[in-house]
């Protein structure tokens, strides 16, 4: 399945954004392709909506650290290297799509 079918399936707002090819390429840039095999569109995917819903939370970082509801206030732990991933269901889908390729490349490395 092509990236854009991909993102149209799972969150068809996001294709019809007007940067979405924008995203797909700095997503292509980000995801090495011989890592991901035959799983790099929907690692490319994953990545392009994770992109997308961290923009439109207005580009803040990190799970919730703190929530306050009487004068609204809401601090995020900010992420370092991968670990921004964790923030969304799509980023962490990603993580779980890259330890399943580590585990693929150790095995076939120990064989």
């Amino acid at each position: 399945m092509t990236v854009t079918k991909i993102v149209t399936t799972r969150n068809p707002a996001f294709a019809s954004v007007s940067e979405f090819d924008d995203y797909v390429t700095l997503a292509q840039e980000q995801t090495e392709a011989s890592f991901f095999d035959t799983d790099y569109n929907l690692a490319v995917a994953l990545r392009v909506m994770h992109m997308m819903e961290m923009d439109s939370r207005g580009g803040a970082g990190g799970a919730v650290k703190v929530e306050k509801e009487g004068e609204l206030r809401r601090e995020y732990a900010v992420g370092v290297s991968d670990q921004d991933l964790l923030s969304t269901s799509y980023g962490r889908e990603l993580k779980s799509l890259m330890r399943k390729w580590m585990g693929l490349a150790t095995r076939n490395r120990m064989m």
